[in-house]
């Protein structure tokens, strides 16, 4: 009787937890209530873990790279290289360096996300994982840049600018992240972007929580003067399936970050000629999960056509002269010279005239950020994320210049940004 009873209650227990595993699918995979709650608390506490309990020096969050090459400094100056001084940040600190081709710091900019957001409620923020990712140099000697905090979602942390003593001048705190684009007048265009927990009626279909992508346009202070919505944008427009394409992609993030854009530029009167039914002051948009190039009307915001590149995760597809573009193709190349190359293309995928592959002693492969520049003697500026690396190639491939940032032991390497060339410094007399 005693086993009976036993047996009784160990079957009633497996029928209990056989009924709450499958009402627990039933209502998570419907998106019955309590399954939604359960699910998205389940995520969050995922990434709290992983965010409170990750390395110190972000080897996880992509912040660090295991280190290639230990050297530090200028490896390689060739009389070719083009004239200059490199600006570029790293994932180690929010902080831009300015050098010379020799190597030579000229000056750094640094401003925390604390000191920039006083008087702001940013809440609890890991500062070992805030960086600058991108900083570009005004006229009168200060940097315009955009914080990201690794390992958070949104990870965007706004744009400030600060003078040539890092004195803050500015700070917008909506969620910038990735690219910015610096006009002539000091009006800056970027891209933020916001943790929605439901969809809107253009987009119902995509599943929440989501990120929505905006399209914004700030004055020559910092305040923002158009918002468009560019998943709204792409929603409503006859390439609305590239938010279906985008959130197929092989890559976790894509679940909820359907878009992904990572490069945003302001149409020039010169560039506009050489892109289909564009004006001035048109912005083109680049979206990662499928290397898609967006062109939006400015200021109404609506997609007048999406164009796929060659590239592959790729980033920093740059308008050339001639109407081709040049981009930086993270994952475009199959063999030992590495799985990157730097591509240049026509806007109708019909010619690539021109790309770098790395070589088998010195591969090229950055599975994530990099940046390319075209320089004025036809040299490329290429910066290499996961290597912590920034180089100069001339057309014949050929390494005519190359600098490795200190930050880095003989384990680890600060992901190199971004990493721009000025021919000359305006206020330096």
């Amino acid at each position: 009787m005693a086993n009976r009873r036993r047996v009784e209650r160990w079957a009633s227990a497996i029928a209990a937890a056989t009924l709450c595993f499958v009402g627990g699918s039933f209502v998570t995979d419907f998106n019955v209530t309590p399954g939604p709650q359960m699910r998205d608390a389940w995520r969050g506490a995922r990434a709290a873990a992983r965010w409170l309990n990750d390395d110190p020096k972000g080897t996880r969050l992509a912040q660090f790279r295991p280190t290639r090459d230990a050297r530090v400094g200028v490896v390689t100056h060739e009389a070719s290289a083009c004239p200059g001084w490199t600006l570029f940040t790293t994932a180690a600190a929010p902080k831009a360096t300015l050098i010379d081709l020799q190597g030579q710091v000229i000056q750094t900019w640094q401003l925390s996300l604390q000191d920039a957001a006083r008087g702001l409620n940013l809440g609890i923020i890991r500062s070992e994982h805030v960086y600058w990712r991108k900083a570009e140099l005004t006229a009168e000697g200060g940097v315009v840049a955009i914080y990201t905090e690794a390992g958070t979602t949104p990870w965007g942390r706004g744009l400030v600018r600060v003078d040539a003593k890092s004195q803050l001048q500015w700070y917008y705190p909506g969620r910038a992240h990735h690219d910015f684009d610096l006009l002539e007048d000091e009006r800056i265009m970027t891209l933020v972007h916001e943790l929605r927990a439901t969809t809107a009626p253009a987009y119902k279909h995509l599943k929440a929580p989501l990120l929505e992508n905006f399209v914004v346009e700030l004055n020559a202070a910092g305040k923002p003067i158009r918002k468009v919505s560019l998943t709204q944008a792409v929603a409503e427009s006859p390439y609305k399936s590239l938010l279906v394409l985008s959130g197929t992609h092989r890559r976790s993030r894509a679940k909820f970050d359907y878009l992904h854009p990572n490069a945003v530029h302001v149409v020039r009167a010169s560039e506009a000629v050489h892109l289909p039914e564009a004006v001035t002051g048109d912005v083109l948009v680049h979206t990662r999960p499928e290397s898609a190039l967006i062109l939006l009307s400015w200021p109404q915001g609506k997609v007048k056509w999406v164009k796929m590149t060659p590239m592959t995760g790729g980033h920093d597809p740059t308008l050339l002269p001639n109407g081709d573009f040049l981009g930086f193709d993270n994952r475009g190349h199959i063999g030992p010279e590495g799985a990157s190359r730097v591509v240049q293309f026509s806007l109708d995928r019909r010619r690539q005239p021109w790309s770098y592959v790395g070589s088998a002693a010195e591969p090229l492969q950055s599975m994530i950020r990099s940046a390319i520049q075209p320089l004025c003697n036809n040299h490329v500026l290429i910066t290499e994320s996961d290597a912590g690396k920034i180089l100069e190639v001339n057309r014949q491939g050929q390494v005519v210049w190359s600098y490795q940032p200190p930050e880095r032991d003989e384990k680890t390497t600060a992901a190199v940004c971004q990493a721009l060339r000025y021919s000359t410094l305006p206020w330096r007399k």
